[in-house]
């Protein structure tokens, strides 16, 4: 069990406010439960950072239990850096920004 503190780049930061605000814009309290799926694949990120597949170089992808977002997120010695938060739908080298 790895315990690295969880970094939130800006653009993902970006990311989950425009998503949360989206959703939140369908559905009265839809944006919680976004953030909800968001935190526990976060959770699960930082219990077991290598179980998810890297998809280039030292980025590695894991994607939210039912909203269809991808978190893009890198391994450092004392962190783990969220990149982006992006839906699945989105062109896949947004996360490269």
């Amino acid at each position: 069990m790895m315990n690295k503190l969880i970094k939130v780049s800006e653009f993902a930061k970006n990311d989950i406010t425009e998503s949360f605000n989206w959703y939140e814009e369908q559905k009265e309290d839809l944006g919680t439960e976004f953030i909800n799926d968001l935190s526990a694949t976060i959770s699960s990120i930082k219990s077991n950072p290598l179980q998810y597949q890297k998809i280039y170089k030292t980025t590695r992808r894991a994607l939210l239990y039912t909203f269809k977002f991808g978190v893009f997120y890198s391994i450092h010695k004392n962190e783990i850096l969220i990149r982006r938060v992006l839906h699945t739908s989105r062109n896949p080298n947004e996360w490269k920004k």
